[in-house]
């Protein structure tokens, strides 16, 4: 184990697999991971993410969620701006993706 990922092992003799994935990721999206990383090696239908349907909100309501925020467990600077119309997020300082 590695400190600050979360870490997947898998094991596969007959095949003579093994399997170390590391992530920085901490989601329940990662429960799905053993059963897709047998997926991948040896055919088979991968899990899908949950459909999510968007709300839409008037761009003048979304300015007060705009500006620069940082928190203890998650150092590096989040930007939130509006583009087009959307809130969008970016981290870190002087990285400009729009």
């Amino acid at each position: 184990m590695i400190a600050c990922f979360t870490t997947y092992m898998s094991i596969y003799p007959n095949e003579r697999i093994y399997t170390v994935l590391l992530s920085r990721v901490e989601s329940a999206g990662l429960l799905r991971i053993p059963k897709d990383m047998k997926s991948v090696l040896f055919g088979g239908q991968t899990s899908k993410p949950p459909t999510i349907d968007a709300i839409k909100i008037d761009a003048s309501s979304l300015t007060a969620y705009t500006g620069q925020f940082t928190s203890k467990t998650i150092p590096i600077e989040q930007t939130l701006d509006i583009v087009d119309g959307k809130l969008v997020m970016r981290w870190g300082v002087g990285f400009r993706a729009f």
